[in-house]
């Protein structure tokens, strides 16, 4: 349940964000007016409330590798398995930041300073896989790491296959 309120609030939280472009600057075009807002809306949206999400949910993540391994360290005494876990987690952490950071960044600077026209064709093209391969391996990270994803996943399968 709590993963499909996930999904339905990003979707509503999509189309709220992205609204201002869609009715006073896309193709409904429902009111001519002025948009000079548009513009530091578009700096906002692209660049800094992606950043923000993203460093909040990696730092949350950090925290909680942070007290995981205070409560492994105080009731196991090998700390080996631990430190090994925690290192794993932190280069997960790293790994999806940079190829967000990767992925996200040619496409943040083509929309902020809209200068498609002057990228070379080839780049173009690069730089639009760049951007759904990141998302890729997110998704591909975060079902391979996560272990309750799996599970949710291999019993939505599963129950597919089961029905068929």
């Amino acid at each position: 349940m709590c993963l499909w309120s996930h999904i339905i609030i990003g979707w509503v939280m999509a189309f709220i964000v992205t609204s201002p472009y869609l009715f006073l600057n896309g193709s409904l075009c429902l009111h001519s007016m002025d948009t000079t807002f548009l513009p530091y809306y578009t700096i906002i949206v692209l660049i800094f409330l992606p950043i923000t999400i993203v460093t909040i949910c990696d730092t949350r993540t950090l925290l909680y590798v942070r007290n995981s391994t205070r409560r492994v360290h105080a009731t196991v005494v090998i700390g080996q398995v631990s430190h090994k876990r925690d290192t794993l987690l932190i280069k997960i952490t790293i790994t999806s930041f940079i190829t967000f950071l990767v992925g996200w960044t040619p496409f943040f600077v083509i929309q902020l300073f809209n200068k498609i026209a002057s990228i070379p064709y080839g780049l173009n093209v690069f730089f639009q896989i760049l951007l759904p391969t990141s998302v890729l391996d997110g998704v591909i990270m975060l079902i391979s790491t996560n272990q309750p994803v799996r599970t949710f996943l291999k019993q939505v399968i599963t129950k597919r296959r089961d029905q068929v």
